[in-house]
């Protein structure tokens, strides 16, 4: 069997290395980011030159995807004839569009079946804001409460607020923020006390990219890797919402006098998270 690509190994190496739980688990994770931003790349592209990168998506089984190949033969294969043209960029192109919109990755390195790399959308985002692509910007949020304010998500909250009103099995709603690793702009973490949290969170999930704008997703409790102490700080917190305490005065007492926001910082060398 022909010797595999060198981003295949470094994937599962890293994959590998999580799934076991070592120490290197986010040395191994940079390694394979680093790889991939610098990797020359062929994909798909769109007719109109001169707009972004002219990346083109396809809908493959309902999903958006970039189909890409590490050169021309290869992309040609992973495209079958579908695209307008092929684009030449590196990973870290695709990188910077994994940022304005959400999309999986098919990637092909060789003419083999198995040489074929899947990234899904939640794995790219994280590729593109570990701190092997970018240094920590100027930005990444102190721990200043006033600074950490900036960066609550006031339009998302507001409509939060209005979707816990029109449900009456959710009794309160917590909102934190999460960073992981040096991303300038945090991610955004919502608990619901429901009977049916994941029915719920899928619907706030279709509305939340329009609405906490490019760069930030929507996570929950999972994004916080089992750390009890971070989740109890938050919930010790008074919540964004609450059944039966979100009157009009309520309202306008949150307007006055804002509610302290929880931020977490999670960190990725050492996969382990942390609280702020």
């Amino acid at each position: 069997m022909a010797t595999r690509h060198p981003l295949h190994r470094l994937a599962e190496a890293a994959h590998s290395a999580a799934a076991q739980g070592r120490d290197d688990a986010g040395d191994h994770a940079l390694a394979f980011a680093a790889a991939f931003a610098a990797q020359p790349l062929v994909f798909a592209g769109s007719a109109k030159a001169g707009r972004g990168h002219g990346i083109a998506l396809l809908d493959i089984d309902g999903r958006p995807t970039l189909c890409a190949g590490t050169d021309r033969s290869a992309a040609a294969q992973a495209l079958s004839g579908h695209a307008d043209a092929l684009v030449e960029g590196t990973g870290t192109t695709i990188l910077e569009f994994a940022q304005q919109a959400r999309f999986d990755l098919h990637l092909r390195t060789g003419p083999g079946d198995e040489d074929v790399l899947l990234l899904d959308d939640e794995r790219l985002l994280l590729l593109a804001r570990m701190p092997a692509l970018t240094p920590p910007a100027s930005t990444t949020i102190p721990h200043d409460a006033e600074a950490v304010r900036a960066f609550h998500p006031d339009r998302f909250a507001d409509w939060l607020r209005g979707y816990c009103r029109a449900h009456a099995d959710i009794g309160r709603a917590h909102l934190a923020l999460v960073s992981l690793g040096g991303a300038p702009l945090p991610d955004v973490l919502v608990l619901l006390d429901t009977a049916s949290p994941a029915r719920h969170l899928e619907r706030i999930r279709a509305e939340a990219p329009a609405l906490l704008g490019p760069g930030r997703r929507l996570v929950g409790e999972d994004a916080l890797g089992g750390d009890d102490a971070a989740l109890a700080r938050i919930r010790a917190l008074p919540a964004m919402y609450e059944r039966g305490r979100d009157g009009w005065w309520a309202r306008l007492r949150q307007r006055l006098r804002p509610l302290p926001i929880a931020h977490v910082r999670i960190a990725v060398r050492d996969d382990r998270p942390g609280g702020a």
